[in-house]
């Protein structure tokens, strides 16, 4: 395992995490999570007569009322999803303009993204249903920009000129260049598909990863291979999220909007399916505050409050959990029977699937229980503690012997 590891996996994750593309994939991702936790907090209060029976229920306005932000701050996923994509690309070349290219591709994305139909502005796509467009618009743009700009096509300005406005007037031509570009591609798109724009077909196109990426046996690949990283001393969150991050938050809006109408969500694969099936670090604290060694108490203790909020670092290192064969099944057994089994419950219907988006230090299991809005998580969580618990247990205290031998006690 550790040659396979050190001969393929680890260059491969390397390359992955210093791909710029993967950066500013990774990183304007992340950038609309507040968007989602403040869109969520208003998407739980206006279902409150429904999680909360002796709540009664809201007038019509009031609903809509509490409704109106979540339709808002969901709506315009993808619009602030292209703006920090291509900001994030454009930061790391030193002759763009981050600012002006993340207003480059929104004027591009809102172009392909919402047409005037009867003399109003569409803007089903410029939600979670143009995340897919949104990357594509926020990668490329920066790229058009760039290739236009070092070939000089761009208005000339004095050096008098102060560099934030010679920044502006610069971008002008590029910027037309590359909307002209998209938008012929999107007529041309529209022509031959019988009047599908880019974000449809490119969903159309993606349809197959999408049901590829919904299944149980691609959550607990996707998991295995980020615990192998982990455990060899790189962040497999970092490096992998990137790939699934525009899946999970598509799918968590795609239930969040189920909810909001009424229905039941049915996409089980989000970020929240796996962590509750895969942040019990609390566990581990609690069972090596219960060693014999004194190095190993002295770990969990100051590990136990990080754990709470899902913070693993301090036992990934310090126990350490990194690179220390003893430990090495458990780490991974554990993470793939937790989601695999969380993933299972949503799919059949025993928990709701995760429709409201919250922070990934929130502790469980008010985590699951905000992000279902199902008390049943709660029940999921504690057989999932006894898993973990009936796991564990046998390895830390092989460990804490060896701990002890090596100390000579």
């Amino acid at each position: 395992m550790e040659k396979l590891t050190n001969k393929y996996l680890m260059p491969m994750a390397q390359f992955i995490a210093a791909n710029r593309y993967m950066i500013a994939l990774k990183n304007g991702m992340v950038k609309i999570t507040p968007l989602t936790i403040i869109g969520s907090i208003f998407l739980i209060l206006s279902q409150l007569p429904k999680i909360i029976s002796f709540i009664p229920d809201y007038s019509e306005s009031v609903y809509q009322i509490l409704n109106f932000p979540y339709t808002i701050t969901y709506g315009i996923l993808g619009l602030v999803a292209v703006g920090a994509v291509a900001y994030s690309l454009a930061q790391q070349d030193k002759d763009l303009d981050p600012y002006m290219n993340s207003i480059s591709a929104m004027l591009i994305f809102v172009t392909l993204c919402a047409p005037i139909e009867g003399g109003m502005m569409n803007a089903a796509f410029l939600g979670s249903q143009g995340i897919f467009a949104a990357i594509l618009v926020g990668l490329a743009t920066p790229m058009m920009i760039s290739f236009f700009t070092k070939k000089n096509i761009k208005i000339k300005m004095p050096d008098s000129v102060p560099p934030y406005i010679t920044s502006s007037f610069e971008s002008i031509i590029p910027t037309a260049i590359a909307l002209v570009i998209f938008y012929g591609l999107s007529v041309l798109c529209q022509s031959m598909t019988g009047g599908l724009l880019i974000p449809a077909f490119i969903n159309k196109l993606l349809a197959p990863a999408i049901t590829g990426v919904d299944s149980i046996w691609f959550v607990v690949t996707i998991m295995f291979f980020v615990q192998i990283l982990f455990f060899f001393g790189l962040h497999g969150a970092s490096i992998l999220f990137g790939f699934i991050t525009p899946f999970a938050i598509a799918n968590t809006a795609l239930n969040a909007e189920a909810i909001a109408q009424g229905g039941s969500p049915t996409k089980a694969f989000t970020f929240v399916c796996l962590y509750l099936g895969g942040y019990f670090y609390s566990i581990w604290a609690i069972l090596l505050m219960r060693c014999k060694s004194e190095r190993l108490r002295s770990i969990g203790k100051i590990a136990l409050v990080p754990a709470i909020f899902n913070i693993q670092e301090p036992l990934q290192y310090g126990a350490p959990i990194m690179l220390n064969p003893l430990l090495f099944i458990p780490y991974i057994v554990t993470n793939a029977i937790g989601v695999g089994l969380t993933y299972w419950v949503m799919d059949v219907g025993l928990v709701n699937c995760a429709a409201v988006g919250v922070p990934s230090i929130l502790p469980q299991p008010f985590m699951g229980l905000l992000a279902t809005l199902d008390w049943r998580s709660v029940v999921l969580w504690a057989v999932l503690v006894l898993i973990n618990y009936i796991i564990w247990k046998p390895f830390i205290h092989a460990y804490d012997q060896q701990v002890l031998a090596e100390d000579g006690k």
